[in-house]
């Protein structure tokens, strides 16, 4: 199915609407169609994720792997056990449905895509779409001969193309490239030659993309008999990188013999340990119970790979035995080390079945004298607590929700929710001068005053938006010099054990108060929900749509829950560590560094399975 299926049937849409309104009398077959167009077009990008090109088999029984499953296999050799198993024994097991936020992303992945080919088209370039049907066998046999005959013929650029290539002991992989580009230079074609391109929401190219790049190429190869000397690809921003493929072939060519070895090596007997990650594609659900019913290492509060390594090579493997008090030393790890994870994962024990965790502060006053500790700053009846939403899903991304809470000054006991909206990049650049300003001028009338948040998402979403914007610098760099911003979480890392699994905000909140009750519950929903008003706004803001509304509540419930995490930490005289002085951000290796450190470890964890 390209592209152009659905823009065509939201145009024949429009145009049977137009003709029908112009008699009222037809107005309630009209929304019946309208519903039903809408469903219609919901359901192809639903069927578009459903037959995702993951490992499948062909009417024969062979096994047919994509750069998908390159990917998945880069992620998690989890996820790829679990695809396998699932191909082997479909009844065995059942993945997760998809949920609404990956259907957004990957909605917006297509329009994307769209996007770049009405711009190629719009300027006149020679392009042939290749239908996909619906994938299955015939289909894909019909997608891989039309692509071969647009490629003999030398057409400018293919759209979805079918490409394919086995290796000698019969390993075959295939997939559909966004885009082929014709290039001139020899093959076996003629005086020209294609190279692949691909289209990403990202902002930044990403190891994925070039092994998924990769892979093409090595196809293209099979076809043209020459490798593409460059791949592509269209950033979310509309920016395009390139890359040339010798300089990670060897390692894509590596990478794509270790994931055949394990494929090779796969052993339904022997399922494949699940990760440190909390995502797992659709198999998230079953990881979880998983980690669950067997009381994995993994559950342990921020628990690295190799502290887990060390533990089961003496015989620790589940939260339980590291409880046990009889393990005092565990060879190769220091013994403070051990010490707090045994103190985490006791507590978590502890809080197994309690709505309200077990806690314990880490420092008191008396630690002083040997640790650089303190509170809270005092409070001031001028402090703020802020968060904010933001949608990720447009170019550059969309800071659409600066909200916080202040103490009423008439009514100490009330809070007053303030609310900076932006629907698109002027509104964007106007809310955060505006709210810069107005809480600058906080900061300047009482110097005592801080801003309070969790996570760093807040500050690092102002840093990005004045560099964007090249505004409020000064005053941004005055309040983060005088500490004016206050992190939560790290009050709440540095100063507390806390029994589960995770610090976010909204599992930390059991200590102060009763579970959320709003609409919107957590960050992934205010995401789908305002996506949902973008798509169909059911009013102008807050006032006038249900939606924003909901988010409206969301965002200032976190706020009130921000100032009320603020209270019960001076409640409880919470000390936390001082950092003096941030350490500074290791350099960003190059790409071809990652790849060669990822690739080592993958082959490394590959081994240790076999």
């Amino acid at each position: 199915m390209a592209t152009s299926d659905i823009k065509n049937f939201q145009l024949k849409c429009k145009f049977f609407v137009c003709n029908l309104s112009h008699s009222l009398c037809y107005w309630p077959l009209i929304e019946v169609f309208i519903n039903y167009c809408k469903l219609c077009v919901r359901d192809k990008y639903n069927f578009l994720i459903e037959i995702g090109t993951t490992v499948h088999k062909d009417e024969n029984g062979k096994i047919i792997y994509s750069p998908s499953d390159l990917k998945n296999f880069i992620e998690s050799r989890f996820i790829t056990w679990m695809d396998r198993y699932y191909l082997e024994f479909p009844n065995q097991v059942k993945p997760d449905d998809y949920d609404e936020l990956l259907k957004i992303r990957f909605r917006k992945g297509y329009e994307h895509e769209g996007d770049y080919l009405d711009k190629l088209k719009s300027e006149g370039r020679d392009v042939v779409e290749i239908s996909q049907g619906d994938r299955s066998p015939e289909a894909r046999k019909n997608s891989s001969d039309s692509t071969k005959k647009a490629i003999s013929e030398g057409r400018e650029i293919i759209y979805q193309a079918y490409l394919s290539s086995e290796d000698a002991e019969g390993n075959q992989l295939a997939g559909y490239a966004d885009f082929l580009f014709r290039v001139n230079g020899d093959s076996r074609l003629g005086n020209y030659h294609y190279e692949p391109w691909d289209t990403k929401l990202a902002s930044k190219v990403d190891l994925y993309f070039i092994v998924q790049l990769c892979a093409y190429a090595e196809m293209l190869e099979a076809i043209q008999s020459v490798l593409p000397k460059c791949a592509h690809v269209i950033l979310g921003n509309g920016e395009v990188k390139s890359f040339k493929i010798v300089q990670y072939f060897d390692l894509y060519k590596q990478l794509k013999d270790a994931f055949l070895r394990w494929q090779i090596s796969f052993n339904p007997q022997m399922p494949s340990d699940v990760p440190a990650k909390t995502e797992y594609g659709r198999w998230t659900s079953y990881a979880k119970k998983k980690l669950v019913d067997e009381d994995h290492l993994r559950l342990v509060y921020r628990i690295k790979k190799e502290q887990i390594k060390k533990l089961k090579k003496s015989g620790v493997f589940t939260l339980t035995q590291l409880v046990d008090p009889a393990l005092i030393n565990v060879p190769n790890l220091e013994p403070s080390t051990l010490k707090n994870l045994k103190q985490q994962a006791s507590l978590q024990l502890q809080s197994r079945g309690k709505i309200k965790p077990v806690y314990q502060a880490k420092y008191t006053s008396e630690d002083q004298q040997k640790e650089k500790i303190a509170l809270l700053p005092p409070a001031s009846t001028n402090d703020v607590w802020f968060d904010m939403e933001g949608y990720p899903l447009v170019k550059g991304g969309l800071e659409y929700l600066f909200g916080v809470v202040e103490i009423d000054p008439a009514h100490k006991d009330e809070l007053i929710y303030k609310d900076w909206w932006a629907h698109d990049a002027h509104q964007e650049e106007q809310s955060f001068q505006d709210f810069v300003t107005w809480v600058y001028d906080c900061w300047k009338n009482d110097p005592t005053m801080h801003i309070y948040h969790y996570d760093h998402y807040e500050v690092t979403a102002l840093k990005r938006l004045m560099g964007r914007y090249g505004k409020c610098e000064g005053l941004i760099d005055n309040l983060l010099r005088e500490n004016v911003f206050i992190d939560l979480r790290k009050v709440v890392d540095n100063g507390l054990w806390v029994g589960v699994s995770d610090y976010s905000l909204k599992t930390i909140e059991h200590l102060y108060r009763p579970a959320r009750t709003t609409a919107v519950a957590k960050g992934g929903d205010s995401i789908v929900q305002y996506d949902k008003w973008r798509q169909n706004n059911d009013g102008f803001d807050w006032q006038t749509s249900k939606t924003l509304e909901e988010i409206r509540a969301y965002n200032r419930d976190d706020c009130e829950s921000t100032k009320l995490l603020c209270d019960w930490l001076r409640k409880e005289d919470v000390f936390y560590v001082i950092k003096s002085k941030q350490k500074q951000k290791t350099p960003e290796s190059s790409l071809e560094k990652q790849f060669t450190k990822l690739l080592k470890d993958l082959i490394e964890e590959s081994n240790e399975a076999v």
